[in-house]
């Protein structure tokens, strides 16, 4: 099977196609903004802001309470966060998919599938020994996604007597790292054995 050498198979993606976990990030936050900025409001109103009182309002309730008004671009972007599992900061603390429930849940495929295309992308053209380092070429999205994922947690805020925001600290290591690199590297594996199959085929006479 044709392929490069180890160095080769790490060193072509890293210098070319890393960023593409730019667009990765764009992508999915683009499908949760059309999945969800028509609703958002409803979505803010269909969970309970806890520990607040024994009569907790609901998180749109807590908004309004403080004079708070969160542009839908932000909103989102706090879904889109939430998906990787990631609650915000600040006065509360909600995670806003895991709150709300039901079919909002769906928004948890987003950031998957969108990684393991741009890593399968990434790693095309770049096909080491073993689907370990075309695996490997995958991951290395996370070069675009992770600065991508820091800067959204810094823009995504909204001012409620304290910033509220995507957690940093689970920005940087859940959404910026470990997503781009574990399903990166499942779309560069997957690009590999859909090669190797390609290969094969093409290589086998018909008796």
């Amino acid at each position: 099977m044709p392929s490069l050498n180890k160095d080769d198979a790490v060193r072509y993606p890293a210098r070319l196609k890393g960023a593409l976990g730019i667009p990765a990030f764009l992508v999915g936050y683009l499908l949760t903004f059309l999945w969800g900025a028509g609703r958002l409001q409803s979505i803010f109103g269909e969970f309970l802001v806890a520990k607040l009182s024994s009569t907790p309002p609901t998180f749109a309730q807590f908004l309004a309470n403080h004079g708070a008004s969160v542009p839908t671009w932000k909103g989102v972007g706090w879904l889109f966060y939430s998906a990787h599992f990631v609650s915000l900061s600040g006065p509360v603390q909600p995670n806003i998919i895991s709150d709300a429930g039901g079919s909002l849940s769906l928004l948890r495929l987003v950031p998957p599938v969108a990684l393991v295309l741009a890593g399968a992308l990434a790693a095309h053209g770049s096909y080491g020994r073993t689907i370990w380092h075309t695996g490997y070429s995958g991951a290395l999205i996370f070069l675009g996604y992770f600065p991508a994922a820091v800067a959204g947690s810094f823009l995504f805020v909204v001012t409620i007597g304290l910033p509220m925001r995507p957690n940093i600290l689970y920005s940087a290591v859940l959404v910026g790292a470990v997503y781009p690199v574990v399903f990166g590297a499942i779309g560069g594996g997957l690009m590999h054995e859909v090669h190797k199959r390609s290969v094969r085929q093409g290589t086998t006479v018909p008796s």
